[in-house]
């Protein structure tokens, strides 16, 4: 244990780290930080992987999760962040790594190590997509540049978490970019104008909910009824107002207090009410440096 103490303590000194603000930033500047970070990742969502051909998604299902992108260089999202973190988490709860969070030291060597599994996840990932064949059949240059992609841009997104948990932003990096994500899709299948075809060889039709619902009011368009439920996961009246649902029911669990009792013995006659959110948000990383 002593010994893997002092590794973690002598990476941490090569390992590339964003510092503390000097002083705290306004709220201003915290939005700007912030802005700036979701725009950074917002482009590499559209920049593409080298020589990346159309190749079918076997990670769809996931892409909102990991708050990534097929062919991009966000392919990997914020897996590696969250796949480090769990395993230092259940390693540390399992009581295999001794290490007591409330001390300061302990807390900084966790950060870090959690950073240098991270760095050890992303190359095993990176080089995963690609032996495994998510990416189809590349050549061997190919093959190389995209893993020096994909492990460039992952450790982009890991520093710009690093950035905002560090004071710089505002919440949390991976909430960040997943919030983009989603807002991202959600506009896209709302407003989108663009015409696409349901099936090979069909007529296209308008993919955005509301320029459909507008277009069937007009003669010919098909009436209300034919945007209430479109076929080929095309965005619908139903999944609008589903979405929507969901996103007011979570609001409201989100607001929801437990008020505990509480009754004093040393002063007789005092009694209160303590609020504990139903809901509590997790525990945020360290990425303090032991050093």
């Amino acid at each position: 244990m002593v010994s893997l103490r002092n590794l973690v303590k002598s990476v941490a000194t090569v390992l590339p780290e964003i510092p503390k603000p000097i002083k705290k930033p306004s709220l201003s500047e915290k939005f700007i930080w912030t802005g700036g970070a979701l725009i950074i990742y917002m482009v590499m969502g559209i920049t593409p992987l080298f020589h990346f051909g159309n190749q079918q998604d076997q990670f769809a299902f996931l892409r909102v999760i990991f708050a990534s992108s097929q062919g991009t260089l966000t392919e990997l999202g914020i897996g590696p962040i969250v796949t480090a973190g769990l395993i230092l988490q259940l390693l540390q709860g399992s009581d295999i790594l001794k290490m007591d969070l409330s001390d300061t030291e302990d807390r900084a060597l966790f950060g870090t190590a959690t950073k240098l599994l991270t760095f050890i996840v992303i190359a095993v990932e990176s080089g995963a997509y690609i032996l495994g064949g998510a990416l189809g059949t590349l050549q061997s240059t190919q093959a190389i540049v995209i893993f020096f992609q994909l492990f460039g841009a992952s450790v982009i997104i890991l520093l710009l978490d690093e950035m905002i948990q560090k004071g710089w932003g505002i919440g949390s990096g991976i909430s960040l970019f997943i919030l983009g994500g989603v807002a991202q899709i959600l506009w896209w299948d709302s407003f989108s104008p663009y015409p696409a075809a349901p099936s090979q060889g069909a007529p296209a039709v308008i993919y955005g909910f509301i320029p459909a619902l507008i277009s069937s009011l007009f003669p010919g368009g098909g009436g209300v009824a034919s945007v209430f439920i479109r076929s080929n996961q095309f965005p619908s009246a139903f999944t609008f107002v589903m979405t929507i649902a969901v996103i007011l029911f979570i609001t409201y669990i989100e607001g929801i207090r437990v008020e505990v009792p509480i009754t004093s013995v040393k002063y007789r006659g005092f009694q209160g009410v303590y609020p504990i959110k139903l809901l509590t948000s997790p525990t945020s990383r360290s990425y303090s440096s032991p050093l």
